[in-house]
Formats: C-alpha cells, sequence, structure tokens
C-alpha cells in the first residue's frame, strides 16, 4: 500500500455537478489518470444537455411533419443513453436495441431504458443501433427493417467529432441541420461521452492539482508536452485564486434542487414524528417531541455547512462550465 490516493476517470464527462461530491471535497487527490481525448482548446465542445436539448427540438420538429418516421441513434455497446432516452421521452415512444446492448440496459437497471424497451422492433419508433450504421449507406441498409410503420428514416449520429475544430459552442449548435435524400435523413450532433477542453479545465482546478507530475494523460500521449503546458498554466491559475477560492458563478437551479431535496427529507422526519407521538402515551411522546426538537437544531446545522457546501461546489471561477 502506498497511502496515495489515486483517481483514474475512465471515459468520462466532467460537468459541474461532480463537484458536489462529497467524496472529491474530503478526499486529497495525489494522482489523476484522466481522460484527454479532447484536451485541446479547438475541442470547447458544448454541453451535453445543450446538445440533447438541441436534438430533440429538431428530432420532434422533424416527427411532426413527417409523423411516419423512425428514429435511429447510434450507440456503442455502452454510452450515448442520454441522448436517446430523451429522444424518446420527448416522443413518448417506444426503444429497441439489438439483443446484445438489451443485456447490457439490464446491467444497468435504468427505468428510463427499461420501461421503453420492446423486443418487437417493428413496435419502436426510437430504435438503438450501431453508430457506425448511422451513415447514408447503413440507413439505406437499415430502412428495410424499421417496420411497415415506418416509411422514412431518421438517423440521428451522436459523436463529438461533429463539432468542428475552433468553433464556438454556440455556433456548434446553431449550424446542426437535418439533410434529407429521399426517404432518409440524417442529423450529426456534437455529443460526447469525453469531457471538452473546459471541462477538462475546470474539473482539474477543482482537484486542486498542485504539480503537473500528478496528472497523467490517458489519451494522445503523444502530446504529452503541449498537455503538460497546459495543466501548468491552470494549474498556476487556481494557486493564484487561492487555495480554498472557488469564488462564485451561482447556478440557481443546482442551489434550488439542493435545497428542495433537504426540505423533503425535512418534511419526511417531521411526518414520522408526528405519527410517533400521535401513537405514544403524553410522556413519551413529550420526550420524543424534545428528541425531535434537539435534532432539528442539528439538521438545521448541518443543513447551514450543507448549504454552504453546496454553494462553494456548484459555483466556480474555472473558465466554462
Amino acid at each position: 500500500m502506498t497511502g496515495l490516493t489515486l483517481l483514474h476517470t475512465g471515459d468520462f464527462r466532467a460537468c459541474p455537478e461532480m463537484e458536489s461530491y462529497s467524496i472529491l471535497w474530503n478526499a486529497t487527490i495525489d494522482r489523476v489518470y484522466l481522460d484527454t481525448t479532447y484536451c485541446k482548446p479547438e475541442y470547447d465542445l458544448p454541453s451535453q444537455g445543450d446538445v440533447i436539448a438541441r436534438t430533440v427540438e429538431l428530432v420532434a420538429e422533424f416527427v411532426t411533419r413527417w409523423p411516419d418516421t423512425a428514429v435511429l441513434v447510434g450507440a456503442y455497446s455502452v454510452g450515448k443513453e442520454r441522448i436517446f432516452k430523451a429522444l424518446a421521452k420527448e416522443l413518448d415512444a417506444r426503444l429497441w436495441t439489438t439483443s446484445a446492448r438489451s443485456e447490457v440496459w439490464k446491467c444497468l437497471r435504468d427505468p428510463g431504458l427499461l420501461e421503453r424497451k420492446v423486443d418487437n422492433r417493428e413496435e419502436a419508433r426510437v430504435q438503438v443501433v450501431d453508430n457506425k450504421m448511422i451513415s447514408w449507406g447503413g440507413l439505406a441498409r437499415e430502412s428495410g427493417k424499421v417496420g411497415e410503420l415506418f416509411r422514412h428514416v431518421l438517423g440521428v449520429k451522436p459523436t463529438g467529432w461533429t463539432h468542428g475544430k475552433g468553433q464556438a459552442k454556440e455556433t456548434s449548435l446553431a449550424r446542426l441541420r437535418i439533410v434529407t435524400k429521399g426517404q432518409i435523413s440524417l442529423l450529426e450532433v456534437p455529443y460526447s461521452e469525453h469531457s471538452s477542453y473546459s471541462e477538462l479545465e475546470r474539473f482539474l482546478k477543482f482537484l486542486r492539482i498542485k504539480d503537473v507530475s500528478q496528472v497523467v494523460p490517458t489519451v494522445n500521449r503523444r502530446d504529452c508536452q503541449n498537455m503538460e503546458r497546459m495543466f501548468q498554466q491552470w494549474i498556476e491559475e487556481r494557486t493564484r485564486q487561492g487555495p480554498d477560492s472557488q469564488q462564485v458563478q451561482i447556478d440557481s437551479q443546482q442551489i434550488e434542487r439542493v435545497l428542495k431535496q433537504q426540505s423533503l427529507v425535512q418534511e419526511r422526519r417531521s411526518r414520522k414524528v408526528d405519527l410517533a407521538n400521535a401513537s405514544l402515551p403524553q410522556q413519551q411522546g413529550e420526550d420524543v417531541r424534545k428528541a425531535a426538537f434537539q435534532g432539528d437544531v442539528r439538521n438545521s446545522t448541518l443543513q447551514g455547512v450543507g448549504r454552504r457546501r453546496a454553494v462553494e461546489a456548484i459555483n466556480s471561477t474555472c473558465s466554462v462550465a
């Protein structure tokens, strides 16, 4: 045992919500093995949420105009679930995929997938296929398999490589278009399970890494020297901000979600106490109420700490959310 704390991200998409994970607040990371797929300034992709919202909007408009459309979404064995779940939910559609990928979905235990999944492909408007099939030739071959209810096929190809090098995030989203050739349409969107350049910067600054030797790139290692210079710059910027400063850039929606969760927990506790009091003798009821009051004092103190921690975690001066 070395006594060191190692963080291996694997393929991951960093997001501000990760900054509220207590395990990352309460541990000093001695070394991070970082997914550096897009560790270049020209790969500053739009967030997953923004890409999903725009994709859902375009596909829903298209299906409204062409209601006999089957939507084929590209995926790998695992990954891309958020985008085809969102499409199925917006279209109120059933989901189909191959038997091999179905086994993976069972392991994920995601109700958003399993409750919409059907075994008969012809019953599903949203059909998840291998990403390599989302091309003009692949969609032409798949068009004969989608079922008699559908006379048009719309392929959605989610890949970060759709993002044009050096494009602004807003430009990348604004340029999304559905292209149609006969009975086949194609939409390529910059959705990725890998962190964008600015997301990597924010995440690394959040970890409070002190030295570039603590960061081990796991992708594009031939470019290590350039990445090390970037990491050094981020570390120096973070150091100048102060050891504990994640200055405020408030995400009010996230704070509202945290406070709402705390409120629901407190409400459930209050209900349990009321039910207990109703069935206890008077003296026992008084004892319970005293204990509950003391618990409320402790809880309010903890909630105050948690509220501050939530604000600190959610808000950051790191470059771009």
